[in-house]
């Protein structure tokens, strides 16, 4: 177990997130958290849910460990979101368009384009994209998208008809934003 007693130190000493693989008898569970203490008996994790939410503290038997995780993309988009919870979950403001009453996608995806607001769009397609908007016409749509994770995935034409819905200032964009934003101050 030498491996795991390394990652489990860095974990401890970064203060960083890990994922906790264990046995269990309805089959392998997983755990997220922050590393309080651990030896050969024990692990002790400031436990997370699966959306980041501070979920009291687990005490693992050691010995049905058989896997960590540190420092991979879900983990660093989970400590985002623990690090970011009152800007994410603040008040939204509602753009003047939206009281306005009886708008159309053209003009919402206008509006967008115009505040530089990162959407997730959804289409009838069964497929969803976040991202800014770029261009509009009458019957067609330009996006740059990005992944959940908030890294560049190319631009991306659509009908303004295949969008089913749009979520604006959510959770879900708001993190991606954040994620958006912390790779564009490294770079």
């Amino acid at each position: 177990m030498n491996l795991f007693y390394t990652i489990l130190q860095q974990a401890k000493e970064e203060d960083k997130p890990v994922a906790l693989r264990l046995h269990a008898p309805e089959g392998p569970k997983l755990y997220l958290g922050y590393l309080l203490d651990y030896n050969e008996e024990t692990i002790s994790l400031r436990s997370l849910t699966q959306q980041g939410l501070p979920n009291g503290i687990l005490i693992l038997k050691t010995s049905d460990l058989f896997g960590v995780d540190f420092d991979d993309i879900f983990l660093r988009r989970l400590e985002t979101k623990g690090n970011n919870l009152r800007k994410i979950y603040a008040d939204t403001a509602v753009p003047a368009l939206f009281h306005i009453g009886n708008c159309s996608m053209v003009e919402i995806l206008v509006q967008a384009q115009k505040e530089q607001q990162l959407i997730y769009l959804y289409l009838y397609q069964d497929l969803g994209l976040y991202g800014f908007i770029k261009e509009v016409t009458e019957s067609e749509f330009l996006m740059e998208v990005y992944s959940s994770y908030g890294q560049y995935d190319g631009l991306s034409v659509h009908q303004i008809e295949n969008v089913k819905n749009i979520n604006w200032e959510d959770e879900d964009t708001r993190i991606v934003r954040i994620l958006l934003d912390a790779q564009k101050s490294v770079n």
